[in-house]
């Protein structure tokens, strides 16, 4: 008899937020996590003493159903909202983005009043698109042809047209005439992925950052979320092992049996789910030998190559950009800070990651958690979180250990041109590759996503066709990591989805 119903591989928050929905469901659950933290990339270390980093993601939008299904607050869960949403300064001007898109055309007219008023046909466009799609997302995702007769209106033919069929550059270059504007846009298209603007579907992205509510931070930082689902998964009965790795899931008479771990203890269930992403899911944890030859080709070659390095530093007071005047903690230390001089810098920075190669100026983006959430750092001290876009998995030239301070050198370079303080600012840092955001966190390639987000790889798409229903192709065996739908952030909704269809799948067999 199997020891549990359902056994997690990974204690990432979508494995503790499908764990907890099981458990809820009144199935006997265990979590098996690799470190000796749980949380995967969402969560918060004290690197430096009295600093709390979010150590790799840093942007938790925590679904509210789930919020409030799982009752997190109780668990200590406090989130708010990011306001303004964004702030790109440039040489000498500077343009915020704003929840309300009033507010954000009042911005973009400093630029362009034609931008102000395309802005907000834009906007109209986008938040309809991300209304439509939203449900969606706690949801296994309804095949293509049902999703387009799920979009009505005179608008339909441009919303297809524009998010679907359509790059970001070729969409801003069609309504903004501001470089400023345009470069702003094309730097939210490519959030969580390695993608180009000029690719197909980061419209789609484009219009989902626009077109929703927005940024938000947990107090205490990314692994405040984690914590809070530990500790309701704990209530509900979860058995949650630490420093505990799975070096196989066991298949017999095609079905999944057990998981053998690394010291080679078995642990049997009824159902097991792995909140890996799918390539070391099916061709490390279970093998190629238990697919079909075509299946595995497909598997290999889907596209998960990261393309972002992440740097967490502390510093010793706020930096002072140039281009706005200000003495205390200001609008501009609260938003998402992102940093390219054109939408062709942004290209270029690709093409050499395409190529890998360290861009000469990769897109700079930048959070001070501290300035709202004052618990992560000393008084009148700082943490920030920077994340490097385009920055190769594998170098043509040299390794990682070689080459990872060259990460460093490069942001301040950049940062500097619009904050000269930032560097005598800088106490302690800590410089993560792809490279290395595979060897800390397990993250095939070091893709934040799990997978890239293009869009034969969202919605029905995801991972594969046929598989955007969490089940792999042998019974008993689920997926629920950011390489399902409805892909990458800290939302939950990946974990609560594939927990629906284990919960389904399981009551039936009984």
């Amino acid at each position: 008899m199997a020891q549990f119903d359902v056994i997690v591989v990974g204690a990432g928050h979508n494995g503790l937020v499908c764990a907890c929905y099981l458990a809820k469901a009144g199935f006997n659950v265990c979590v098996l996590e690799r470190r000796n933290v749980v949380g995967g990339a969402a969560v918060t270390e004290e690197l430096w003493p009295g600093y709390k980093i979010s150590r790799a993601s840093y942007f938790p939008h925590l679904r509210k159903e789930i919020i409030e299904e799982l009752n997190l607050e109780k668990y200590g869960y406090k989130h708010g909202s990011i306001e303004p949403r964004n702030f790109f300064p440039f040489k000498s001007k500077h343009l915020f983005l704003y929840s309300n898109p009033e507010k954000t055309a009042h911005e973009i007219s400093k630029f362009s009043t034609f931008d102000a008023k395309q802005y907000l046909k834009f906007y109209d466009l986008a938040k309809s698109f991300a209304q439509t799609v939203d449900p969606l997302m706690l949801m296994p995702p309804p095949p293509v042809s049902e999703l387009l007769k799920m979009m009505e209106g005179a608008d339909v033919e441009w919303i297809i047209r524009d998010f679907l069929l359509t790059s970001a550059k070729q969409l801003v270059d069609e309504l903004f005439e501001s470089e400023e504007v345009k470069v702003a846009l094309c730097l939210n298209s490519v959030g969580n992925t390695s993608m180009s603007p000029e690719d197909v579907g980061t419209s789609y992205l484009l219009a989902l950052s626009e077109g929703s509510a927005g940024y938000s931070y947990a107090i205490g930082g990314s692994g405040a979320v984690s914590k809070a689902l530990e500790k309701a998964a704990k209530d509900l009965g979860v058995k949650i092992f630490l420093n505990t790795e799975v070096e196989k899931i066991i298949i017999e008479n095609d079905r999944a049996r057990a998981v053998k771990l690394k010291d080679g203890k078995v642990l049997e269930a009824r159902a097991i789910v792995s909140n890996a992403d799918p390539k070391t899911t099916i061709l490390k944890l279970v093998g190629q030998d238990f697919f079909e030859k075509e299946f595995i080709h497909r598997v290999k070659n889907l596209k998960n190559e990261g393309g972002q390095a992440k740097i967490n530093l502390t510093l010793k007071g706020l930096p002072r950009f140039s281009c706005i005047d200000s003495t205390n903690i200001g609008e501009e230390h609260k938003a998402y800070v992102g940093m390219a001089e054109s939408v062709d810098e942004i290209v270029k920075a690709y093409f050499r990651w395409r190529f890998h190669e360290i861009p000469e100026r990769p897109p700079v983006y930048s959070f001070i958690q501290s300035a709202w959430d004052h618990s992560v750092a000393p008084p009148n001290h700082h943490t920030m979180s920077v994340l490097l876009r385009y920055v190769p998995y594998t170098l043509n030239k040299g390794n990682w250990n070689e080459r990872r301070d060259e990460l460093m050198q490069l942001f301040v370079s950049i940062y500097e041109e619009h904050a000269p303080n930032i560097k005598q600012l800088i106490e302690n840092y800590e410089i993560l590759s792809p490279w290395d955001l595979e060897r800390l966190f397990g993250i095939n390639s070091g893709h934040v996503s799990h997978l890239e987000q293009t869009l034969n790889q969202l919605l029905s798409f995801r991972p594969l066709v046929g598989l955007s229903n969490y089940r792999l192709p042998i019974s008993g065996l689920y997926i629920c990591g950011a390489g399902t739908h409805p892909g990458g952030g800290v939302t939950g909704a990946a974990g609560h989805n594939a927990a629906m269809i284990i919960i389904e799948d399981l009551k039936k067999s009984n």
